[in-house]
């Protein structure tokens, strides 16, 4: 998947200024922002909380899970899950009861990925 910036939210004036600053991509925010040190230098130069840095690294990394659409990451994120490394800290079979409750409550996606799906995602 080719994602861009404004995949996870960043309106083109940001991503103007961002420009400046060495991140052009997504690969290149996730990098700079890897570190509360990076988010804070960033937001500081960007003129932005830096919680808002905080959840565009967050949403660009939840992103470089492959396979799931846009509805699944939005049931991903209501897990609280981020990234791979916190979607392998579920078991599957409890994650897709959770991911089918969090769906039937908030009806984010039109199905919920598969058992077999979130498994192999988990490896």
């Amino acid at each position: 998947m080719n994602l861009t910036l404004k995949d996870i939210g960043v309106d083109r004036k940001i991503e103007q200024k961002l420009s400046v600053y060495g991140v052009r991509t997504v690969k290149s925010l996730l990098k700079k922002t890897t570190k509360k040190k990076g988010r804070k230098r960033l937001a500081k130069n960007l003129g932005l909380r830096s919680k808002v840095i905080k959840k565009w690294h967050k949403k660009a990394a939840l992103l470089q899970l492959d396979g799931f659409s846009d509805n699944e990451i939005k049931l991903f994120e209501s897990a609280n899950i981020f990234s791979r490394k916190d979607l392998k800290q579920w078991h599957p079979a409890d994650l897709f009861e959770r991911l089918v409750a969090i769906n039937a409550e908030y009806r984010l996606a039109p199905s919920v990925p598969s058992l077999e799906k979130l498994e192999m995602a988990m490896t």
